[in-house]
Order: C-alpha cells, then structure tokens, then sequence
C-alpha cells in the first residue's frame, strides 16, 4: 500500500507530467514530419514560381517559354523511364510558369486599348459597357469620378475600330453613371503613371496585373454620353446589393458602411480616416475579405455539430456549399478564392478519410491561384494570406494534444474550474497564435509599409470575438430582415459589437504604437523567410534543436527591424569625414518643384515643396524620398517665393518630419507657415539681400528687392559649391529678377535648375549661355516639355533630364566626383554616356 501511495505521487508530480507530455508529444509529432521534396504537388509549385520569378526578372519572349516548356515536356515523356527524366520535367514545369507570366503581362490582342495607349496623352473616342462600381473621392480641383469600362469600339482617329480590355475612365464633377450601362467616353487617352520616385506607389503596376493598360482622362465639364440601358445585372451583384440594403434598413450609415466592408468588401462608404486607423493599427485585415472571414463563418457553422442538433455530415456538406458561394458574392477576390479552394480541398480530405498533408494543402490553393493570375506571387496581400495560413498549419502546438495522464487529472478537476480553465486557455491560444503571426509577417510589412504597428499584438486577439458577431449577425440580419421584431433583435447586437470594434480602433488610433522602419534590407527579409522555409521544408532537421533555430530567426527578425537608418530607437549615424558627400535629388511632383539636399555635415535641406493641387500629392512623394535617404528631420525648409506649387506641400509635410528652420525673403509665406517649423528666418525683411546671405559653408541665397515685380520675378536663388563642383537653383525666376541674375558674374555650373519649369519665358539661350552648365534639370510634369528649351540647352553642350521620367539625384564624392541617376523602374540608373532622352513633347506629340 505504501508502495502504491508512492508510485502515484511520482506520477502525479509536476516534473513527471512535464516529461511524460512531452515524451507523448515528440512521439505522436514523429510521424507528422514532411518533407516538401517528397511531395509532388507542392515540389512542382515551388518549380512552377521559379518559373514565374524567373520571367519578371528577365522579361523573355512567351513563344521562347512555349518552346522550351514543350520540348521539356516530350523529353521527360519519351524518356520516363530513364533517370533524367524528373530533371526535364521539372524544367517544363519551370518554362510552363514563365511562360504563363510572361502571357498574362505581354500578350495582349491587336484589338487591344493597350496597343494604341502611349506615355503620352492621345485624343480618342470610346463607346463601351461600364463594369464596374462608380468611385467618387475629392481631388485638387474638385470632385472626382472613375469607372472601369470594357470598350466595343474606338476611334481614334479618322475611323472606328473594334476595341477589347479594359480603360479606366476618370471625370470632374457629379456624374451619375450605372453599372451596366453602355457610355461614349472622349478625353485624353494615357498610360497609367508609373513610380517615378522611391517609395512612391507604383499605379501602372498595379492596373497591369489587373489587364488594365491605359487611363481615359475626360476634359471638366463633360461626362459620358448615355447610349444603352443596362443589361441585366448578374446574380452575385444582385445578392450583394440586397444584403447591402437590408443593412442599410436596420442599422445606422455609419455602422453600415463599415459592415458592408467587412462582410461584403464594399468599402466605398467607408471614409479614408476610418481605414488609416485600421491601418495604423495593424487591423486592416479585417476590413479586406479574407480566409479570416470565410474561417470565422465556417467555424460558426461547424459549431453547430457539438449542439448535437445537425448531423457533421451534413454540417460539411453545408460548408462545402456555402464558401464558394459567399466567395462568389463578395467578388472572387484572390485571399476568398485561396480560403475556399483551401476549405474544399480539407472537406475532401475528410470525406475520402485520407490524411491531410500540410504542404500539399498549402499548394492546392496556391495553384488555383497562380494558374489563374500568375501575377500574384508579387501581391502583398496573396503573401500575407499564404504566410498566415502556413504559419497556423505548421503551429505544432494547435495539433499537439494532451497526454493521458494530463487528461485524468483535468477531469479530476471541478466542472467550474475545468469551464474557467477551458476560457483562459482559448484566450491565451488566441493571443499566441495572434502573436505568432504577427512576429512571422513583421519583417514583410516592414518591407512594404515601412512601420510595425505594435497596437496589432494588443487589438488583434480583442476584435476577434466582436468581429465574429457582426460577421454572423450581419448575414443573419439579411435572412431575418422581413422578420421586423428578430430583426430589431440582431441588429442591436451587431450595432453593439460594431460599437466595440469602432471603439477599439479609435482608441488605439489615437495614441498609435508604431515603430517606422525605411529602408529595410531586403535581404535580410529573404533570409529570416529562407530559414523559416528550411525550418519545415524537411519537417525539421534533428540535429537541430529548436532554440538554435528560434536563435537563428529571432536573431534575422531583429535585423530586419534595425536594418534602417532611421528608426527612433536606433542611432543614426552620421557621415564620417572620409565618406561625407552632397547630395541633391530633384523629387518628381508633377508641375512643382522639390529639391532634397543633403549637405557633407549630415544635414538635410529642403528647397521648395509644392505642386499643383492641395500639395498633399508632392508631400507624400517627398516624404519618401527623405525615408529613402534616412533623414527624420530638415534642418532648413527654404521657399523660393510665394507661389502655392513652390509650397503648399510643406504643412503637408510637417505632420510626418520635424523642421527645424523655415526661410524665406517673403513674409507672406512666413505668416502663413511660421507654425510649421520651430523657427522662421524672413531674409532682410527691408530688401535688399545685400549680394547673397551665407546660411552654410557649401550654399549662399541670392535675390534681389523690386518694388512692384512679380513674385516669380523675386525669386530666392541657391548657390552651392562643394569639391568645386557648382550648382545654382532658380526656382520660378523670370523677368527683371532674371535679367539682373544674368549680369551676376559666374563660373560655369556642373547643375542648373532651368527656371520656371523650363518656359520658354525664362530666355533659356540667355540662361545657357550664362550658365555653361554641364547638367539642366526640368522639374515639372509632361504639360512642361517644351521643344525650344531642351534644343536651347543641348546645343550649349548640357545634358537635359526632366523629372518626368523620374526623380533625378546628383553625388558629389570626396575628390569632385559627379555621379547622377534617375529614378525608373524601381531602381536609381547611373546616367553615363549618351542616356537616350525623350523626344516627344507638347509642340509635337498631336502629329
């Protein structure tokens, strides 16, 4: 007896549970380790993006991946017994994704609106069928409009044509259009912008992989000509148009909106400052329609098999039913689309009674995918969707169960105490599944959005179970809604949770918790996803362990975080003395001006900040050049003069950076920006600047005081010298203010800005001439390409570049070194030899 009484302690003592669970846990984890190499489904999507990855990095003709996909392919056939064989399939597989790539990006039809659009704006005559939703969003001028229109026709020209794709049609004003409705559309016919500065949005990218080439620019004024009702509207419109409405029955406009976005992906109601909190909060992903909505309903349906009311086939099959379905509804976007093929492929598994293979149920849906939008390995949301799922699937801890000496012990327990244990488990489930994730896609939101939101940890877990609520008594509401007393029931509830998540979200919009993080190493990111891909891809290496490997990622993660210059927490250091240079990057803004200058002590200057518009344009653009460079701060704003695309974007500005000094000759800007900087300089505020006032060792600002002149006439120059390389910034001056710059004695100019946005105006062969510059910057927009400039400062030797095509960069090293790059494609060019300039510009491109 006494024997007994011992050996049971033993067992039931702490250290002996710990090391039987997890002697149990390895053994029953044992026989779940895979290998990716050893599955065919998932080792041939690995090779099938290669493929893809390889065909936008080389950008290969299509028939070259046909032809070499189909001599792979009847290789590895006629030799299947051989050894060799796997090899050239596995090359077919390689040449089928690039092949694939390169057809959805470059092969286009004749009959195409991608094969007359050009970079430059070109009249045309479209008549078409609208697609799409109207978007409505206030621009600088006014009220804005776009739809998205499948042409029947085009004249452009002498003569109509059949067209095909898809244009994007944008309008002033207030316009009524209805999707389905058939429209004749004249404007302006363009390509969609591209990134002409870092950090700026890629638009032309973007529409790319949605088949969408070109961009009809409508005149103010005029709107689309109605010339046929609508067609029928097709069922899932029709379905998502009724539960919009029967939200908008029975609750608020405001909790409307954000349900409709929620549930359904209707986010036009929702405001901008709405989404940026959910943004900055890292809970955006509630608003997109994801695998975490269709898990959250198909979970609530499947909970119903343990009331014991529904048989569990039944519960399946009725799941089966409903996900592609509530995918089609909410519009067959990628993230719903991967979530269902991803909830068939389980169910199958289930019913069949086989076993699910981790790996191959990540490439089940990744193949749906990418044989119907390759593109989409390239998507940040695709990305996201992937890495969260595969983050849950390898959780070993979600599949690990308890030991039976643990299970005994927990029934040992009280019904109350096993209830309260139950809920405190869930919740820390929650929170370490949620902080799992949130620590996996750290370094890719780093990447791309350039902060960490740290409020995600906290928020995340907390809207989950409010979020639920509204997901499921928003679609109940619409069942019920002809019911006015249940109705009235399930509406207050889901008010109320929409209340919650609301107050959540204003909460931590407010005070944001948010670690800015520019510049992040791109290697670093590869490399942190390259060992978590290690970690797994042979179902873990056994000589190993874990905390080698935790070691090893954690240690990856804190270098993608520390990777920029400009973090808060981290230091910034500043240049040495044996690698200080000055930098000057002429930002793209359209028709404004933007200069960046970072001088050999560390400091940034900013010369100039504006556009047309409200300036919030330009900023955003200058803004991401200086989280390029790394500067968290301007030392000096300096305003050439009061014209509103020389300044309107520095208040703009001033929410994201610190300025330290705002000069100016002008006390109309002074006034009117004094409360942006800490300190305002107003120049000799009597006039008269007294040849030139010296703010730095490397710069001196000249102008000149003329009563009754123009403000473009008295605008402030910048000299600046270092290494005895030159430049001069002229801001928009022209007239009287020009003519006495030009008997100012000089030296020649290694870069000149060219006045006034290169008019002719501002006697460019009198400025060319005086200046014997080696480079001349343009800053404006393609309305600013004027023939008589550019031949004005070629034929004096100088190179012409327009910020146009790109932002434009000058270096000057240690020792006069000169080195300039332009902004194209994602990356800075070096500018040497004959760099092929455009051509094309207003004085000719109608012919």
């Amino acid at each position: 007896m006494k024997l007994k009484r011992l050996l049971f302690q033993r067992l039931t003592s702490r250290r002996a549970v710990n090391a039987e669970q997890e002697r149990l846990s390895d053994a029953c984890e044992e026989p779940l380790r895979e290998n990716v190499f050893r599955q065919p489904v998932a080792l041939w999507l690995l090779v099938f993006a290669a493929g893809i990855l390889c065909d936008a990095l080389l950008e290969l003709a299509a028939t070259f991946w046909l032809c070499l996909a189909s001599g792979q392919g009847l290789a590895a056939i006629a030799g299947w017994r051989d050894s060799s064989s796997m090899v050239l399939l596995g090359c077919g597989f390689l040449a089928a994704g690039g092949f694939s790539h390169a057809a959805s990006q470059r092969l286009v039809a004749r009959s195409d609106i991608a094969a007359i659009s050009m970079a430059e704006p070109r009249p045309l005559i479209l008549e078409g069928q609208a697609i799409s939703r109207q978007t409505r969003w206030k621009g600088p001028y006014g009220k804005r409009w776009s739809i998205l229109v499948r042409p029947t026709r085009i004249r452009a020209g002498d003569r109509w044509r059949t067209g095909s794709g898809l244009i994007v049609v944008q309008g002033h004003g207030e316009w009524g259009g209805c999707e389905g409705n058939f429209y004749r559309c004249g404007g302006s016919l363009v390509q969609p912008s591209p990134a002409r500065n870092p950090g700026e949005r890629d638009r032309q990218s973007e529409l790319k992989r949605e088949r969408i080439y070109a961009e009809l620019k409508m005149p103010p004024g005029i709107h689309p000509r109605l010339l046929a009702n609508r067609r029928p509207i097709p069922l899932p419109q029709r379905i998502r148009r009724f539960a919009c409405r029967a939200t908008d029955q029975w609750l608020s406009t405001r909790h409307a909106a954000l349900i409709h976005a929620m549930t359904w992906g209707e986010r036009g109601d929702l405001g901008y400052q709405r989404r940026q909190r959910f943004v900055r909060t890292g809970t955006a992903h509630y608003l997109a329609i994801s695998g975490l909505h269709l898990g959250i309903l198909c979970g609530l349906l499947l909970a119903l098999n343990r009331l014991g009311s529904v048989r569990r086939n039944a519960i399946w099959l009725g799941v089966a039913l409903f996900a592609p379905t509530y995918a089609i509804v909410c519009g067959g976007r990628t993230p719903i689309v991967r979530a269902t093929w991803l909830v068939l492929a389980t169910l199958a598994a289930r019913f069949a009674g086989r076993r699910t293979l981790r790996w191959s149920l990540l490439a089940i849906p990744a193949w749906a995918v990418l044989l119907s939008e390759p593109d989409e390995i390239f998507q940040l949301g695709s990305q996201l969707s992937f890495l969260a799922v595969a983050i849950l699937v390898f959780d070993d801890r979600v599949r690990r169960r308890p030991s039976p000496i643990q299970r005994l012990l927990w029934n040992a327990r009280p019904r109350w105490y096993q209830r309260c244990g139950y809920f405190a488990g869930q919740v820390g489930n929650a929170y370490r599944v949620n902080t799992r994730v949130c620590w996996h896609m750290a370094p890719l939101v780093a990447l791309r959005f350039e902060f960490v939101a740290v409020w995600a940890l906290l928020l995340s877990p907390l809207l989950g179970p409010p979020v639920a609520v509204a997901l499921a008594t928003s679609i109940l509401l619409v069942v019920v809604s002809g019911v006015p007393l249940v109705a009235r029931c399930v509406s207050q509830i889901c008010a109320a949770s929409l209340w919650l998540i609301e107050k959540a979200i204003s909460i931590g919009g407010s005070r944001p918790w948010v670690l800015d993080s520019p510049n992040v190493a791109v290697a670093a990111v590869l490399g942190f996803y390259a060992v978590w891909f290690l970690r797994h891809a042979g179902g873990g290496w056994p000589s190993l362990n874990r905390s080698w490997w935790r070691g090893l990622a954690a240690g990856l993660l804190l270098l993608c975080l520390l990777s920029s210059s400009s973090i808060p927490f981290s230091h910034v250091s500043r240049p040495s003395a044996s690698s200080r240079e000055l930098s000057l990057t002429f930002v793209a803004v359209g028709h404004g001006l933007a200069v960046v200058i970072q001088w050999p002590d560390g400091t940034t200057w900013l010369y100039d900040a504006g556009g047309w518009g409200d300036g919030q344009y330009a900023a955003r653009r200058v803004n991401g050049v200086l989280r390029e460079l790394g500067a968290t701060k301007l030392s000096a704003v300096v305003v050439s003069h009061f014209d509103s695309d020389h300044y309107n974007a520095i208040k703009w500005l001033a929410v994201d950076v610190e300025i330290e000094r705002l000069i100016s000759s002008d006390p109309r800007v002074v006034d009117s920006l004094s409360m942006v900087a800490r300190k305002s300089v107003l120049l000799n505020a009597n006039g008269g600047l007294g040849g030139g006032q010296e703010l730095t060792p490397w710069c001196r600002l000249w102008g000149e005081h003329l009563p009754g002149a123009g403000d473009n006439a008295k605008s402030l120059v910048m000299f600046g010298v270092y290494e005895d390389r030159r430049f001069c910034l002229t801001g928009d001056l022209e007239g009287e203010g020009l003519d006495r710059l030009l008997t100012q004695p000089a030296r020649p100019l290694d870069i000149l800005l060219v006045p006034h946005h290169g008019s002719p105006h501002s006697s460019p062969g009198r400025v060319a001439d005086w200046s014997r510059s080696q480079w001349a910057v343009i800053s404006g927009g393609w309305r600013d390409r004027q023939a008589s400039v550019t031949t004005a400062f070629q034929s004096r030797g100088a190179r012409v570049l327009h910020t146009d095509d790109g932002a434009v960069r000058f270096v000057v090293e240690r020792g006069g070194k000169l080195k300039a790059t332009q902004w194209c494609g994602g990356r800075w060019h070096d500018l040497k030899g004959d760099f092929p300039l455009k051509t094309t510009t207003v004085d000719n491109y109608d012919r």
